[in-house]
């Protein structure tokens, strides 16, 4: 037996209670208040000194206890922001700005206890200067007429005084003003150099921490002012170029001129160069175009040179170098003015409407003059050389198309010609006749022919037809009007005229079908039909599928000769994907017969054993033609056995009923001829004879392979008799009784030997035929 004492050093207390014992009390000695640190980025330990803690143990020495010490940090981050939190209590000193107090302790394995030493300390925000430039968002403005601009929000991107780990992440914005060249009256002027603008002298008034990475920062240094340095941009106002809306009117008279005011100096700038842009050259009725100042205004003045008549000029000026405003251009027009004339003679309009015939269509005769007045006088046009007219047409062809042209149309539809006095020319004037040519007739109907497949896909370009017309103007548009459908399945056309054709499955080659289609909408002339008869002719194909069996022994039933369905694959004219056939088939059978007689052909399958085709041909009404499909089979003969059952008898009895068994008789094949059976040898003897058998006949004999075989004929030996039992000896006269007891026993045994040498005998007969 094992036995464990555990030991525990504990002492009596007053009252007889054991207890341990309890550690010493101390004092945290050794830190002190440090002077409030100003934010770098890294973590502020709060205290100064080395901590220690004194204390006396239990034999009264004086010991001190140097470490570890637990320092517990509390306090307010970010305070007075909106990103103010608490902070701890957490080992972890802190590194943000914010008001903080720092708590050591002893931990748990310390050899004393004392009461935690405690100091305050605040993380003041750092110092950081920062430059302004145009660079910075909202720190470039356009100018706005504002001479006192306040500039707001702009954000800072340059600082100088960031804690390494803080590049990036500090986001500042102040609002102040753009100063003068003197640097103390706000200016929203633009100022420039060399005509480039510049920037302006900045006074931060304000600034907001946006984040609170921000919040350890302090761009304020003396009270009301902002550490922040740099210049804005305030840029010329961009400004849109100006279209102006008035035309302006120039006689169409070489020479002739028009001045007209350019534009307006924008408010905020005082003067501005104007420079000509357009080239004069390019100009319709212009040679000339000049800057001209009346009373300190600059007008654009401009130059006919008499070939405007009615098209419009513009002149583009290029306003540049204004003090506060980016440079613009300035567009004005000019259209010019001729004398109308009173009227346009010697023209009259043709008789209307006329029908389409391909020729083009004047809609007028004669030859036209006109005349205006000047100064109250008759001035005639178009009697002197290069006094000429223009003629132009306008109109809408029966198919809807806009006709723009100055060639006389041709097709069918409703136009105006318009006889007017060409350009150039000093007067302007013209007259207009409407006339109309209409659509023909109907042309005679066009033929086309299509072949198909059954299944089968096919299309016809009517657009291409021979016998269409060349000059339908346009359109036609295509409508299948109606079609037959002893073989079609589906006739479709589409806009371009495509005519797609379909075939049924079943479609024969003697069908034949006619498509109508109706064009419409022909520039000109009017509806007309298109027929299309379709005739069939059937696809190539390949018979696939069955194949010849095998092992096929002759069992009294017809027989197919193949496994597997027959099927035939074809891809009808006008399609890409193969379709199947799978039947009727016309499947006939020919050969010859076991017995040599001839078989077929016939839709019949074979019975009788012998050697044989089958052929799957497609039939006249299958979407498709194609080899027949040849297969070679045979039936074997079948195994047919006489067979003699076996018999058994008794040696010297009279031979019994002898049987025989037919073996593999197929169907109801019967035997028609019996066999004929017989014993060979003694059967007088005891042992085993063979019973021979032959001869036999069944019905379809020549299906068979015939075979006999010989049963076993068992004689059995003759019993012999029981010998009789003695008679018991009665009481009588001793001689009668002695000779009748011994004539008794002589004849049983004279029978015996009897017997015995008749047995013998016949053993020397068997032996006898036997040898």
């Amino acid at each position: 037996m094992l036995a464990l004492t555990l030991a525990l050093s504990f002492s009596l207390s007053a009252n007889g209670n054991a207890h341990a014992d309890a550690k010493p009390t101390g004092e945290i000695k050794g830190i002190s208040q440090i002077q409030n640190p100003t934010y770098n980025g890294a973590p502020q330990q709060g205290y100064g000194g080395t901590p220690y803690c004194t204390y006396r143990d239990g034999a009264g020495t004086d010991q001190t206890y140097t470490g570890p010490f637990i320092a517990t940090y509390t306090g307010t981050v970010y305070p007075n922001t909106a990103y103010e939190h608490s902070y701890g209590p957490t080992t972890e000193a802190p590194a943000q700005t914010g008001s903080y107090q720092v708590e050591l302790s002893l931990p748990d394995s310390a050899p004393c206890t004392a009461a935690p030493s405690a100091r305050s300390f605040t993380i003041e925000r750092a110092a950081l200067s920062a430059t302004v430039s145009p660079s910075d968002e909202n720190a470039t403005r356009p100018y706005d007429y504002s001479e006192t601009p306040t500039f707001t929000d702009i954000k800072l991107t340059a600082f100088t005084g960031l804690a390494p780990t803080d590049e990036g992440q500090v986001d500042i914005t102040t609002t102040g003003d753009a100063l003068d060249a003197g640097g103390h009256v706000p200016d929203g002027n633009v100022a420039t150099k060399n005509g480039t603008p510049t920037g302006k002298p900045f006074k931060a008034t304000s600034v907001s921490y946006n984040n609170p990475t921000s919040c350890n920062y302090d761009l304020q240094t003396p009270p009301g002012t902002y550490n922040v340095s740099g210049e804005v941009m305030i840029v010329k106002m961009p400004m849109p170029d100006i279209n102006e809306a008035t035309k302006h009117e120039v006689w169409n008279e070489y020479g002739a001129s028009y001045s007209m005011p350019v534009y307006s100096i924008p408010k905020g700038s005082t003067s501005a160069t104007y420079t000509i842009i357009t080239d004069m050259t390019e100009t319709q009725g212009l040679y000339k175009a000049e800057i001209v100042y009346l009373n300190g205004v600059a007008y654009l003045k401009v130059y006919a040179n008499g070939k405007g008549d009615d098209a419009y000029d513009a002149v583009t000026v290029r306003m540049s170098a204004l003090e506060n405003h980016e440079d613009f251009n300035v567009t004005l027009h000019v259209q010019y003015f001729r004398e109308t004339v009173k009227a346009i003679e010697g023209v009259t309009a043709l008789p209307s409407p006329v029908e389409y015939d391909g020729q083009p269509h004047a809609g007028f005769e004669g030859t036209p003059t006109a005349y205006y007045l000047y100064n109250g006088n008759r001035v005639d046009y178009g009697t002197l050389p290069g006094e000429t007219f223009s003629i132009s047409y306008t109109g809408t062809a029966a198919d809807g198309t806009r006709y723009d042209s100055t060639t006389p149309p041709t097709n069918a539809g409703t136009y105006q010609v318009t006889i007017a006095i060409s350009p150039g020319h000093v007067c302007k004037g013209s007259t207009a006749f409407d006339f109309t040519i209409d659509k023909a007739p109907a042309f005679a109907t066009i033929h086309a022919d299509a072949q198909l497949q059954p299944s089968g896909v096919a299309t016809i370009d009517l657009a291409s037809v021979p016998g269409l017309p060349g000059d339908l103007g346009s359109g036609p548009a295509y409508a299948v009007k109606s079609f037959t459908s002893e073989g079609l399945a589906d006739a479709s056309v589409d806009a371009s005229g495509t005519l797609a054709l379909t075939a049924k499955a079943d479609a024969l080659d003697s069908a034949t079908d006619t498509v109508t289609v109706e064009l419409s909408a022909i520039g000109n002339y009017e509806n007309s039909t298109a027929e299309v008869t379709v005739r069939y002719a059937r696809a190539d194909g390949v018979v696939t599928g069955p194949t010849a069996a095998t092992g096929l022994v002759y069992d009294g039933a017809p027989q197919a000769g193949y496994t597997g369905a027959p099927t035939a694959v074809y891809t009808p004219a006008g399609t890409t994907s193969p379709l199947s056939y799978n039947g009727p088939f016309d499947i006939s059978y020919t050969g010859t017969a076991a017995d040599g007689t001839a078989y077929g052909p016939t839709s019949a399958p074979p019975t009788a054993a012998g050697i044989y085709r089958a052929t799957f041909a497609l039939p006249q009404n299958a979407p498709c033609t194609g080899e027949p499909l040849v297969l070679n089979f045979a039936i074997d003969k079948a195994s047919l056995v006489f067979r003699a059952l076996d018999a058994s008898m008794t040696a010297g009895d009279s031979l019994p009923s002898l049987g025989y068994a037919a073996e593999g008789l197929a169907g109801s094949d019967r035997v028609v001829q019996e066999p004929r059976l017989s014993v060979a040898g003694d059967t007088t003897a005891a042992g085993s004879l063979v019973i021979a058998i032959d001869g036999g006949i069944v019905d379809n004999q020549a299906n068979y392979n015939v075979s006999y075989a010989g049963g076993t004929l068992t004689v059995n030996a003759a019993p012999k008799p029981d010998p009789k039992p003695l008679p018991k000896p009665e009481a009588k006269p001793a001689l009668a009784a002695t000779g009748d007891s011994a004539l008794t026993e002589l004849l049983v045994c004279v029978a015996g030997a009897a017997a015995l040498a008749i047995g013998i005998a016949a053993g020397r007969r068997r032996r006898a035929k036997r040898d």
